[in-house]
């Protein structure tokens, strides 16, 4: 099946650490990824809809901003956050994310919104790392619970969908 990327549409991306390793098991260095994170969005690269920060890999559920490229938004984000946990664990130069664009789907309806937005935020549940998914601090699922929450703007569900 083709896939069309246009823009404003609402996106699924998936990305991994190099070799699948648990390089962001620590806070301070999913701290660098969720304060990048948040810096494209004050940049007003994408909207941030949800996400969750997992020691292995990432989820976001994101609307690239008009004229701005999944890939170039991706980069730049993997390129800082390399470098800044190379830099906190002493492995600088070392590769961090495995190589490529990861996985980037189009989100077509509501019910694959929803869909997409439940299976982020239970990550860290389905994996045993807490009871809830409002627990995990590296998430959004803590903002839509209504608790208090200290991560990336967000932006929750009033979108257009494109089919």
């Amino acid at each position: 099946m083709l896939r069309r990327f246009e823009d404003g549409s609402v996106r699924f991306l998936t990305f991994s650490c190099y070799g699948r390793a648990p390089l962001l098991s620590s806070r301070a260095a999913r701290d660098i990824v969720q304060d990048q994170l948040g810096r494209h969005v004050l940049r007003g690269q994408c909207n941030l809809h949800a996400y969750v920060l997992m020691p292995s890999h990432v989820h976001l559920l994101l609307t690239p901003s008009e004229g701005i490229k999944v890939s170039a938004l991706l980069s730049g984000l993997k390129t800082t956050t390399a470098r800044r946990v190379n830099e906190l664990l002493g492995t600088a130069g070392a590769p961090f994310w495995l190589p490529g664009g990861g996985y980037d789907r189009n989100i077509l309806t509501r019910d694959e919104y929803l869909e997409k937005l439940v299976y982020i935020h239970n990550n860290p549940v389905a994996s045993g790392l807490v009871e809830t998914d409002a627990e995990w601090g590296h998430s959004s699922a803590a903002a839509y619970a209504g608790m208090p929450y200290n991560g990336p703007r967000l932006s929750f569900l009033n979108i257009d969908f494109r089919w």
